[in-house]
């Protein structure tokens, strides 16, 4: 179970990402051990941002595991056309793959 300062530290972590990327949700943290946490938010849809995104939470998580011994993994949640019923097909690969006839 978190305790107050790691749950406060992960609450600053998510504040100052929602600063530069509004749409920025935390949707579930999940104890690995006392001191790791898997942590699941919302991503911005552009590519670009979601790459910045990503680049300040490294920076952020880093900050909180260098000054608080508290080690966040950070996991994008699933997306809404998921969370909404959309399943994509599954992909069936074929264990024996056929040869290709050559190209004349």
């Amino acid at each position: 179970m978190m305790n107050f300062k790691q749950r406060e530290v992960l609450e600053n972590i998510v504040a100052g990402l929602r600063e530069k990327f509004p749409e920025v949700r935390l949707t579930g943290v999940e104890e690995i051990t006392p001191f790791e946490f898997w942590v699941t938010l919302t991503e911005p849809d552009d590519e670009d941002r979601q790459l910045a995104m990503e680049e300040l939470q490294g920076e952020m998580g880093t900050d909180a595991l260098l000054d608080y011994g508290v080690n966040f993994h950070f996991m994008p949640a699933v997306s809404e056309a998921l969370s909404r019923g959309f399943v994509p097909r599954r992909c069936h690969i074929d264990p024996k793959p056929q040869k290709r006839r050559p190209k004349k």
